[in-house]
């Protein structure tokens, strides 16, 4: 293609000159000859060049591009996976309430009796309906659907023709992602997510996440949530990178169907025509949704044709293709042949220049010489040739007289400018073919330096994929070392825990066990979160149960004492720089004499007594941490008598210190005591329910900062 522009051009350049030239052609053979010899050298140098810039300048943007849409695909599948996580985490969360299991057994039973007044009773009940509309709206979902263990839809927060009919009875709905996604949950036991289906509206993509309903570890049903793709169509929706023409998009099937996820830049189609894949097996929406992972040139559902890179998307069951119009992605490098196409004309156009010049200023004393030696061969012997040249052929007019000796001096000149002449051009391809060889070398380094990245890249995605499997391990590690639930229901029938951790692992930890008449609980912070501080804590956990279930240490400020000193020793921090320690929140609740004893590193106690809040700050003493200047710590002991029913709060800092708010400004504790204020005259399921809906709206869009850890505890008057 490019050849074929370039001899475009040169046709059009000689037919625009073509009345000059064949002008100068018609004076002299030589003259042509100088031109046409000019001409072929320069034409085919600069071919050579051109190809060669061409070539490794296209292989050095292909391979950029694959780099670049590698990459994009790679960070908006991260972040959708993550979305989708996030939001199994809050429908798990939504369906631990205590309130939804109360509404989806007390419709359980009206549907029992009389379904055809289902509609009609939870209009009625406008504090469930309106409870369900807020849980909607705060943690973002398309809709919440109720099922009672038989497959009833015993609930919708809207007006939803699925309300009173059974997904697996019911033929139109019991082929529906609804309905597979409930059968699932039942089977396993477990949050579910569905494949991605057009439910509803025709015109939009969502997916059911679906989690089992227990009371009193009774499964009674199923809450399932509709979640859009606004969100995912956010994430890939972001062009950054992908120029005027680029876009991602998320394919899924849909009965034997491929479906756009989200909406797309050039249509608002969602299907993709069956004729368009039928006679393609290599379309990159169906290669992706069949597990391949690679990138190439194709065309896209515009017929326009595309580079991309396509992948599977396992957890959601559907793929990602990112790709950009060859045209726009390849700009550059037609740019830069329309350049060099004008610089080889204008390159050209000087060496006819030239040519013309030199020919004619040579041409014109032999054609004079020419002319005299043909009327001196017709017996004019007074002829001279009229030359006034400082050369050869000026002399050769000055020695006309010895014509034969002229003659045979002028042929050796000319056969030596001729050998210099071809002499130069070999120098000239000579130089070219060096420049060639070092432009090829230059691009097999390029190679070999785009493969180890590739393989780093690949070696790095593994590694991060293993990492996170331990991590998710340690979770049930971490998970098994605390107290269960049983045991603290047990132990504490008035109580909550609020337990949020920012990662997958958590540095903030949590006790409640039992020693001599004594009912221990506690709120621990380690140093750092995540993996470091997950290690802290399960070290702090097996360090407290050692010193009151063995040692037999029985006192707050003691055990913090104990609990400080063996953390130095474990950690040998007298004879090392580390300095890792906790601050802790410990209560002793003595039944018999119905006294709440409390010690405290850094973090204070809040309880509420006689409807005033009261606040009482710990020992400014971290846990650990080796300090010569504080060899004999000290940690105070407070005793509180429960005169009346009392509210204890104990807690971390990771809620009065997250972010968030219209402001993006901290929680404080100051708003955090009011809170307490105001519930904690509420039972325990209530008052956990307030806290972590308050917490999520104040999160908002913001990150979680730190772990979150809040206990509540009431301890009656006897």
């Amino acid at each position: 293609m490019i050849f074929v522009k370039y001899l475009l051009c040169l046709h059009i350049l000689l037919k625009v000159m073509k009345k000059q030239l064949s002008l100068f052609f018609s004076k002299s053979q030589i003259a042509l000859q100088l031109l046409f010899w000019f001409l072929m050298v320069s034409i085919l140098a600069i071919g050579i060049l051109m190809y060669i810039a061409i070539t490794n300048i296209n292989q050095t943007v292909t391979h950029e591009l694959q780099n670049n849409l590698t990459a994009i695909a790679t960070r908006q599948s991260e972040q959708i996976k993550q979305y989708i996580n996030d939001k199994e985490m809050l429908v798990e969360e939504l369906a631990s309430f205590s309130d939804v299991a109360v509404i989806l057994d007390k419709y359980t039973k009206i549907a029992a009796k009389n379904p055809q007044k289902l509609y009609q009773f939870i209009q009625k009940d406008t504090t469930s309906l309106r409870d369900m509309q807020y849980y909607k709206r705060t943690f973002r979902l398309e809709e919440i659907f109720l099922l009672n263990a038989k497959g009833d839809v015993v609930f919708a927060s809207n007006d939803k023709p699925e309300l009173g009919l059974n997904v697996k009875n019911e033929d139109w709905i019991k082929k529906t992602q609804l309905a597979k996604t409930f059968d699932r949950s039942i089977i396993y036991l477990q949050t579910q997510i569905s494949d991605f289906t057009t439910y509803g509206a025709l015109d939009r993509v969502t997916a059911f996440i679906s989690t089992p309903i227990y009371i009193n570890k009774k499964l009674i049903g199923v809450l399932i949530a509709q979640i859009d793709n606004f969100e995912i169509e956010k994430i890939v929706n972001d062009y950054t990178g992908l120029g005027q023409t680029g876009e991602s998009k998320i394919v899924a099937w849909l009965d034997s169907q491929m479906i756009f996820v989200t909406k797309m830049r050039h249509t608002n189609d969602l299907f993709v025509k069956k004729d368009v894949y039928k006679n393609n097996k290599n379309h990159p929406g169906l290669l992706a949704l069949n597990g391949k992972n690679d990138f190439g040139f194709a065309k896209d559902y515009r017929g326009v044709e595309v580079i991309a890179y396509w992948r599977y998307l396992p957890a959601l069951r559907s793929g990602i293709v990112v790709k950009i119009d060859k045209q726009e992605a390849f700009l550059p490098i037609y740019k830069l042949q329309n350049l060099l196409i004008g610089f080889s004309l204008l390159v050209l156009v000087f060496v006819i220049i030239i040519s013309i010049l030199v020919a004619g200023r040579f041409s014109k004393p032999i054609i004079s010489l020419t002319k005299t030696a043909k009327k001196l061969s017709e017996g004019d012997l007074a002829q001279r040739a009229n030359i006034t040249e400082k050369n050869e052929i000026g002399d050769l007019a000055n020695t006309f007289n010895k014509m034969a000796e002229s003659i045979e001096k002028q042929q050796k000149e000319l056969q030596d400018y001729n050998a210099n002449l071809e002499e130069t051009v070999e120098s000239r391809t000579y130089e070219l073919k060096e420049s060639n060889e070092e432009l090829l070398q230059l691009n097999e380094e390029m190679q070999v330096m785009l493969d180890q990245l590739s393989e780093q890249k690949e070696e790095i995605e593994h590694k991060n994929t293993e990492i996170l499997s331990s991590i998710h391990y340690a979770k049930r590690i971490q998970t098994a070392m605390l107290p269960t639930k049983e045991d603290v229901e047990r132990l504490l029938p008035s109580s909550f825990i609020f337990f949020h951790p920012r990662d997958i692992v958590s540095g903030d930890f949590y006790l409640v066990t039992e020693c001599e008449n004594k009912i221990f609980f506690a709120a621990v912070d380690c140093t750092g979160h995540g993996v470091p501080g997950a290690f802290m804590s399960m070290i702090g956990n097996e360090l407290l149960n050692e010193i009151i279930h063995l040692k037999k240490i029985v006192t707050t400020d003691a055990i913090l004492y104990e609990l400080h000193h063996d953390l130095i020793r474990l950690l040998r921090q007298t004879d090392s720089e580390n300095k890792d320690g906790m601050d802790i929140v410990i209560c002793a609740w003595d039944k018999k004499n119905n006294v709440v004893e409390f010690s405290g590193a850094y973090n204070p106690i809040l309880y509420v007594q006689n409807g005033l809040l009261y606040e009482i700050k710990g020992t400014k003493q971290p846990i650990g941490g080796w300090n010569p200047k504080l060899l004999n710590r000290h940690y105070e002991k407070h005793t509180i008598e429960i005169t009346s029913d009392t509210m204890f709060y104990l807690l971390s800092d990771g809620y009065q210190d997250q972010f968030g708010g219209e402001r993006g400004r901290k929680y404080m504790i100051k708003q955090l005591k009011e809170v307490f204020l105001n519930i904690n005259h509420l039972s325990m399921e209530e008052q956990q329910k307030i806290l972590a809906l308050n917490f999520f709206e104040w999160l908002g869009r913001e990150k979680q900062i730190d772990d979150v850890l809040l206990m509540g505890v009431r301890i009656d008057k006897v």
